[in-house]
């Protein structure tokens, strides 16, 4: 697993907190889609979910899911899709409320939700875990990725790690972004 980690997650696990960041920034064309986003709420693009509300919507989106058909899903929850930068691996998704941005990876092989770090979210994190994954084996952060806080290998599941990253300082506003990474 440990050499699976350093050369297919590295690079995967930090693509998904950087790609949503600054990815609303991009210029589209005059869709439905680039007005809704055109008059998103800024401090909603990342918002500040509660800790229920952010492992719910990685339940829903990342765990309850095969992503066969999720953009639908996605659409019917009123997320819509933020532009991708050329040769972006993965699509952004976000709502004009408080429920965290969703990031899919291309192929199916990753999904991840993203909100301001807020009180509470680690232990939800961490309850998630015990509840979905009772046998879940904690894997070393540091094999998995840069800024990846709690990492663990799926039992039952060959290749599966669930992760927690965060994005920026314990002084500035931080991101947590919860994830699920498929080997293919």
């Amino acid at each position: 697993m440990r050499g699976w980690a350093k050369l297919r997650v590295f690079g995967t696990v930090s693509a998904l907190g950087a790609a949503l960041i600054l990815s609303a920034c991009v210029s589209a064309p005059a869709t439905p889609d680039a007005y809704e986003l055109a008059n998103i709420y800024a401090d909603n693009i990342v918002p500040k979910s509660t800790p229920a509300r952010f492992v719910a919507a990685f339940e829903r989106y990342c765990l309850d899911h095969d992503g066969t058909g999720l953009e639908s899903v996605l659409r019917a929850d009123n997320y819509v899709p933020v532009p991708r930068r050329a040769g972006a691996q993965i699509q952004s998704w976000v709502v004009d409320d408080r429920r965290p941005a969703v990031m899919l990876l291309d192929g199916r092989t990753g999904c991840s939700v993203a909100a301001e770090a807020r009180t509470g979210q680690t232990t939800a994190v961490q309850a998630l875990i015990a509840r979905r994954y009772r046998s879940a084996a904690p894997l070393d952060p540091a094999t998995v990725g840069r800024s990846v806080e709690q990492a663990w290998a799926v039992p039952g599941e060959a290749g599966v790690i669930v992760f927690t990253q965060r994005i920026g300082t314990p002084h500035t506003p931080s991101r947590l972004i919860l994830g699920i990474l498929r080997q293919t």
